[in-house]
């Protein structure tokens, strides 16, 4: 890749780094707005193989985690605090969707809203989730473009790392988290367990 192509790009991806805002109840809910076969400008030759791993390498950037990964597609997860977020992630040689999964403490609701605000009423159809929600999905989906549209960018730039200090919950907290979901039906025994085995030996 040319110096010259590098740098905006490289820019751009740094802007796409930045910390996703932390989740509160004081925001009104929104309409939950799935990803939908969106190209993501892989080059012909790319394989599912590839794709894979520039996906991985955009959710590491955008600290989601992945819970389970094949070709075609991934259950990632985001952190912020004591909001969870869980998406699935599917993809093809031509395009990527990401839809909803599951979520913690982000006001999840299949059913529309109504509200009014100065006199006006405002609907908000269902399902509805807390706007912070759509903000991190989008910056996902920017991420993986750049990334598979540009795969060196994936090679160049280093995944950023959770500091100690960071949202990064101890893996007690993963691990409880995790075993809440399965009993919710949010996962499965087997993703359940390869999620585990990822936190117990990374």
């Amino acid at each position: 890749m040319s110096q010259p192509l590098a740098r905006p790009l490289l820019v751009a991806l740094l802007s796409l780094a930045i910390l996703p805002a932390v989740a509160t109840a004081a925001k009104p809910s929104v309409t939950i707005e799935n990803v939908s076969n969106s190209p993501h400008g892989a080059a012909p030759d790319a394989s599912l193989e590839d794709l894979q791993g520039w996906i991985e390498a955009s959710a590491a950037w955008q600290r989601w985690s992945v819970l389970q990964s094949e070709p075609g597609r991934a259950i990632l997860r985001v952190d912020v605090r004591r909001h969870t977020a869980i998406v699935d992630v599917t993809y093809d040689e031509n395009d990527f969707s990401i839809a909803y999964r599951d979520s913690i403490n982000l006001n999840y609701s299949e059913k529309g809203n109504k509200r009014w605000v100065n006199k006006r009423r405002i609907e908000t159809p269902g399902p509805r989730i807390h706007p912070n929600y759509n903000r991190w999905v989008a910056d996902l989906a920017n991420t993986i473009r750049l990334y598979v549209s540009n795969p060196p960018l994936a090679r160049e730039v280093e995944a950023p790392r959770r500091s100690s200090t960071s949202i990064a919950p101890s893996i007690a907290d993963e691990i409880e988290r995790l075993e809440a979901m399965r009993e919710r039906g949010a996962i499965t025994d087997e993703e359940f367990s390869k999620a585990k085995a990822r936190l117990l030996d990374p």
